[in-house]
């Protein structure tokens, strides 16, 4: 894959509201590695939410490869963005990282909800994935990310993955900053602490702009196989629920629970699940 040039982003998508308060795609660009399906709408609350479902069409990323992604809403816009699927990241020992950035912009009262499958590292890889957010007054965004391994190995094996996140006013004063490094090495003795094998990590992030601040309840996912916590962040910028998983195929209930929780506690209505595939 051909790293992308800095100039334009490889996805490029801005949302904004029709006279009958529907969100529809305003700006839509995709380029390799993206493609892009058309938005569909299946909830009822929030009212015309967009929902839309990026595809990659180039596979794994590979060492060196960037790519670039730009999503922005307008006053009062609400989208819901999902992957279609794990994206691999292949390795190389002592090669370049590979790094995946994405850039989001809300306006006033606007709602997004980005909930991403977990990135699978593979011997050697490295990641570097970075969360840029500007969050106008009364917006919000919902942000699931996460990463496992490669299945078949006993443990992991990837170089580092590293995962920064920047939450700013419109002004561009920074409200949450926080960065992560997590190397195979800590994850083996976190496994032989806990005396079982750590297969995925995840996180879901609740950020609000400022005056949109409120408690919220983060829906408790119950389950054996995964140890969870929860944490409110600094400046009321929101809350942050991190879990680690001890079997893979916890993870996308998990991501799920919290994700359907959160938007009924804050519309009183559970979501409908988008079906995807790979």
């Amino acid at each position: 894959m051909t790293s992308a040039p800095p100039s334009r982003p490889n996805l490029d998508l801005s949302f904004a509201v029709d006279q009958a308060g529907v969100t529809r795609l305003k700006r839509r660009y995709a380029r390799y590695p993206w493609s892009l399906t058309r938005p569909f709408w299946i909830d009822k609350a929030p009212k015309g939410m967009a929902s839309v479902i990026p595809q990659s069409t180039s596979g794994p990323l590979l060492p060196g490869d960037r790519v670039t992604q730009r999503i922005s809403l307008e006053t009062g816009a609400s989208a819901h963005i999902t992957s279609q699927g794990a994206q691999v990241v292949h390795g190389v020992k002592d090669a370049a990282e590979a790094a995946s950035h994405w850039q989001i912009s809300l306006a006033a009262g606007s709602l997004l909800e980005l909930i991403l499958d977990p990135v699978v590292l593979f011997p050697n890889s490295h990641l570097d994935q970075r969360f840029q957010i500007t969050l106008e007054e009364g917006a919000c965004l919902i942000l699931s990310d996460g990463v496992t391994w490669h299945p078949d190995l006993g443990d992991p094996q990837f170089h580092c993955f590293a995962s920064t996140l920047e939450l700013l006013d419109p002004a561009g004063i920074v409200r949450v900053r926080e960065r992560s490094w997590h190397y195979a090495a800590a994850l083996r003795a976190l496994t032989a602490t806990a005396e079982r094998p750590v297969q995925a990590l995840g996180q879901v992030w609740i950020l609000f702009g400022e005056g949109e601040h409120r408690e919220i309840d983060l829906p408790a996912p119950h389950n054996s196989a995964l140890y969870a916590g929860t944490s409110r962040l600094p400046n009321d910028a929101g809350h942050l629920c991190r879990f680690l998983v001890y079997e893979t195929a916890a993870f996308a209930p998990t991501q799920q629970t919290l994700w359907q929780g959160l938007r009924e506690a804050r519309f009183g209505s559970r979501p409908a699940v988008r079906r995807k595939g790979s």
